[in-house]
């Protein structure tokens, strides 16, 4: 399916013309795009402030972005210039003060000047959140501290970083959300779900979404084909195929019109518009 990537304002009105292969979301004043091959990244106007000049990138957060070139990972500040030399086979988002990279085979962290940060290394992991960062061990998922310690027993197929307190995790083929102590708070009998925000969660049961609270209570009933999270007062929702944005309880703020959408953030989204 053709189509090109633009942005739009909080009552749906077009604020960067639909123009690119590929976007991200807005972080620092900065959005990742594609038009051709390359990727860059543009202002608040759609104008380029790091010309495409990468292979592939990730959005900015605490100050740097991912990109890759030559093959290899590394990261740059808003002007574009390399503060960590491209030396990764990939490298995640920073959170909390470190980047999850992965070299030889191994994932780490690494700190912001691109030091090893102590002896941490595992088959998978994610970046840190409140504290802890799901690992993988011996093919199941756990937690561990910032000085490497297992806080959360490595015994789910599947979990994710902690948002508001609460982690996803998945045990079989169902999801559920767990407190930093390990405990279930919400059991796992959803198909599948996203994180928390704003105190509530999407999840999906029968192949619909809605969206649940930290007590596992629906504040919307599962009705829709796809969704992402509460950000800014809106949710992106599909339905009968087409994207648009409903309210915390709910009600239509823009009518599903596109071919794809993505979450609010810094008060603009990315749309998908078919040519």
């Amino acid at each position: 399916m053709s189509g090109k990537w633009g942005f739009i304002d909080c009552r749906g009105k077009v604020v960067i013309f639909p123009r690119f292969r590929e976007a991200g979301d807005f972080s620092a004043g900065l959005a990742r795009v594609r038009e051709n091959s390359l990727w860059g990244y543009i202002d608040r106007r759609g104008e380029y402030a790091i010309p495409p000049e990468f292979e592939d990138a990730l959005d900015f957060s605490e100050g740097l972005a991912s990109v890759q070139v030559g093959g290899k990972w590394g990261y740059i500040d808003s002007s574009g210039e390399f503060r960590i030399d491209p030396r990764f086979d990939f490298a995640g988002r920073f959170s909390e003060g470190l980047a999850p990279v992965l070299s030889g085979g191994v994932w780490f962290f690494v700190t912001p000047r691109g030091e090893r940060y102590n002896h941490m290394q595992f088959a998978n992991l994610w970046g840190f959140s409140e504290g802890l960062a799901p690992v993988s061990i011996r093919g199941k998922w756990g937690y561990v501290d910032r000085r490497g310690k297992l806080k959360i027993r490595p015994v789910f197929e599947d979990a994710r970083s902690f948002r508001e307190g609460l982690a996803r995790v998945r045990v079989g083929n169902r999801w559920g959300f767990i407190t930093a102590a390990g405990k279930f708070a919400i059991t796992p009998v959803f198909e599948d779900a996203g994180d928390f925000s704003s105190s509530v969660a999407p999840v999906r049961e029968r192949e619909r979404w809605g969206f649940i609270t930290r007590e596992g209570r629906y504040v919307i009933t599962p009705g829709f084909e796809c969704a992402g999270s509460l950000k800014e007062g809106r949710i992106a929702i599909s339905f009968r195929g087409k994207w648009g944005y409903i309210d915390r309880g709910g009600d239509i703020l823009i009518s599903p019109r596109y071919l794809f959408c993505g979450d609010f953030s810094e008060g603009l989204a990315r749309v998908w518009v078919g040519e």
